[in-house]
């Protein structure tokens, strides 16, 4: 039965279809031991065959056999390959999205190192005039409570 593998340049496409079940081969294999056992028929059973036809109906027989067989073998490699490449293929996406899911450069100042700031994306050096808060220097005044309202 036809198989196909993998194409053959798998690696550079980010889709491409190919067979992955192992039916098909395993159908020639049974039909290779099939076509062996109907092989052996005319050689081992003398129901009526002369000679010439036993050496020709064995002849097709053990042909075909070997047909199923390579057909068989090869269909199981076919179907070996497209399963690693399908795995690759996946493989190789789900690490296209997980690139493209992560956020290119800073967020937020605190993303950045030292007193360089975020902007646009890219962590820079504040601007020139820029007034940074120190340390000891409160970024807010203290909050204090409202005085009771009088009537």
């Amino acid at each position: 039965m036809a198989v196909s593998g993998p194409p053959a340049d798998h690696a550079q496409r980010v889709y491409f279809d190919c067979t992955t079940s192992k039916l098909a081969p395993l159908i020639d294999l049974a039909a290779a031991g099939l076509f062996a056992a109907s092989a052996l028929v005319p050689v081992t059973n003398d129901s009526g065959y002369d000679s010439q036809e036993r050496v020709s109906a064995a002849a097709i027989g053990l042909g075909l056999t070997t047909l199923e067989l390579v057909a068989g073998v090869q269909g199981w490699r076919a179907t070996d390959e497209c399963r690693h490449a399908k795995r690759a293929l996946a493989q190789r996406l789900e690490e296209q999205r997980v690139r493209a899911a992560r956020p290119a450069g800073c967020r937020a100042d605190i993303e950045c190192k030292g007193e360089r700031i975020c902007m646009e994306g890219r962590c820079v050096d504040p601007p020139a005039g820029a007034v940074q808060p120190s340390a000891a220097e409160p970024l807010a005044p203290p909050l204090t409570p409202d005085p009771p309202a009088s009537r």
